[in-house]
């Protein structure tokens, strides 16, 4: 009976291990996620910078065919 205790007080330190390592990763991945999130929505591209890339990449190549 004894060793059926100290196997179940094991198993639940392990468990109990692995439940804080998780919680710890998900605050990490959450705190990536806010940061991110922050960061785009600072993003400010030049009001003269077209939004999508092709037309930065249609405005570049007439800038360089131009000069």
């Amino acid at each position: 009976m004894m060793n059926d205790l100290v196997a179940l007080v094991n198993k639940k330190d392990r468990l109990s291990q692995k439940l804080i390592s998780h919680e710890a990763e998900d605050e990490e991945m959450g705190e990536r996620d806010r940061l991110t999130l922050e960061a785009a929505a600072n993003f400010s591209r030049g009001a003269e910078q077209p939004l999508s890339a092709s037309k930065r990449l249609i405005t570049w190549f007439r800038s360089e065919i131009s000069s």
